[in-house]
């Protein structure tokens, strides 16, 4: 994997690539992330899911029928 293509993948799945200084983190160390990244477990529990739709809720990212449409979905009628 060289460097573009290592940048095009943290940035598509929002992966923190400045130190807390603003310092750019080496190609190793880049590398390592990605790698952490792929093998870490992604399927989330319903719960974990019903949780990101009330927290996006309280952050304003989605209106009451988002919210609504989650709540329907995970916990039933």
């Amino acid at each position: 994997m060289d460097y573009h293509n290592i940048i095009g993948y943290i940035n598509k799945y929002n992966i923190k690539r400045y130190n807390d200084n603003g310092k750019p983190l080496t190609y190793n160390k880049l590398t390592n992330k990605i790698i952490d990244h792929e093998n870490k477990k992604h399927n989330l529990s319903q719960k974990q899911k019903l949780y990101n739709s009330i927290n996006k809720y309280l952050n304003d990212d989605i209106d009451d029928q988002d919210l609504d449409n989650a709540m329907y979905h995970y916990i039933g009628k």
